[in-house]
């Protein structure tokens, strides 16, 4: 029974904080509405990333090849 109770406490903490950052966002969006600029906009584009190099396992068995091989085998 307690552990509900702590539960329900813990939830009714995390709404309150939940209702705290919406009115803070809120605010915050008019602010930059009222600038007249949109700050997002004006920011560069995020780069492209490349995908990783390829890895060359040297093992002496010859048994598998990276490809081959579990993510977590490597």
């Amino acid at each position: 029974m307690k552990m509900l109770e702590e539960m329900q406490d813990e939830i009714r903490k995390l709404k309150a904080m939940i209702v705290k950052h919406e009115k803070r966002i809120r605010v915050l969006e008019a602010k930059a509405g009222e600038d007249g600029t949109d700050k997002g906009a004006s920011l560069p584009p995020l780069p492209v990333s490349q995908p990783p190099p390829a890895i060359t396992v040297n093992n002496n068995s010859g048994s598998h090849t990276a490809e081959e091989m579990a993510p977590d085998e490597v």
